[in-house]
C-alpha cells in the first residue's frame, strides 16, 4: 500500500512535531506514536538535531528511531521497526541508533536492538564518555572490540572514561590497558581526574535532562 506522507522519509520534521515526538518517546507512548504516523509522519523522517552533551553526541539530521533509543522507548522502537524503519539509518555525522541506545544507559534497550540486528561494534567510546561501567562491559563482552583503539585525536578509552569521572571504569581500564598506555596518557588522565570542574558527570542519569539534551 502506498502512503502520501506529510513529512516523507528522510525529511526534517517541523519543530512542533519534534517536540511532540520527544514527549511520546519519553513516555514510550506507542499508541500516540501510531496516531502520529497515521497522520502522515514517515517512520524514517528525522529531527533537525538532537544532542546528548554528557555522552559527547552532537547530532544533526537525527533519525527518529535514534531519539526513541536514547529515551529507551522499547515499545516505540519495536513498533517503528515493525513498520519498516531503517535500523542502519545514520545522522549527518554517521551516528546510528546504536550510539544513542548506548548513551541511554539502558541495557534492555541495547539488547532489544541487538536482537533486531543492530551493530554495536563501534560504541565503546560512547559508553566510556557516558561513564557507564555496566554498558561498557556488556559491549566489551558481546562485541569484537579492541581496548587499544584510539580516536583521531589520539585519545584512548581511558581518556574518555576519566572525563566521565567514573572511577570504577577508569580503574578497570588502567589495569586492562596497562601494556598499551604511554607516559603521556597517564599524565593526561591524572590531570583530568584532578580537575574537579569537569563538565562531565558519571552517568546519563546524573544529568538534568533539560540541560543535557537539546533538539
Amino acid at each position: 500500500m502506498n502512503h502520501t506522507y506529510l513529512f516523507p522519509n528522510g525529511s526534517i520534521l517541523s519543530n512542533t512535531v519534534q517536540r511532540t515526538l520527544n514527549r511520546v518517546f519519553k513516555n514510550d507512548d506507542v499508541d500516540q506514536l501510531s496516531e502520529i504516523i497515521a497522520e502522515g509522519i514517515a517512520p524514517n523522517s528525522k529531527f533537525s538535531n538532537f544532542n546528548v552533551k554528557t555522552c559527547n553526541i552532537f547530532s544533526t539530521n537525527t533519525p527518529i528511531i535514534s531519539v526513541a533509543a536514547y529515551y529507551s522507548a522499547l515499545q516505540c522502537i519495536t513498533s517503528l521497526i515493525q513498520i519498516g524503519v531503517r535500523i542502519d539509518s545514520k545522522d549527518f555525522n554517521g551516528q546510528t541508533v546504536a550510539h544513542f541506545a548506548v548513551a541511554s544507559g539502558n541495557l534492555e534497550c541495547t539488547q532489544l536492538l541487538s536482537n533486531f540486528g543492530v551493530d554495536f561494534s563501534d560504541c565503546l567510546f560512547i559508553a566510556a564518555d557516558c561513564g557507564n561501567f555496566e554498558m561498557f562491559m556488556w559491549l566489551y563482552s558481546t562485541q569484537k572490540t579492541n581496548l587499544s583503539s584510539r580516536k583521531d585525536d589520539r585519545t584512548c578509552l581511558l581518556h574518555h572514561a576519566a572525563k566521565s569521572k567514573n572511577m570504577k571504569l577508569t580503574n578497570y581500564l588502567l589495569k586492562e590497558m596497562e601494556s598499551c598506555l604511554t607516559l603521556s596518557d597517564i599524565q593526561e588522565v591524572s590531570a583530568m581526574l584532578s580537575n574537579s570542574n569537569s563538565e562531565y558527570s558519571s552517568s546519563p542519569e546524573d544529568s538534568d535532562d533539560s540541560s543535557d539534551i537539546s533538539f
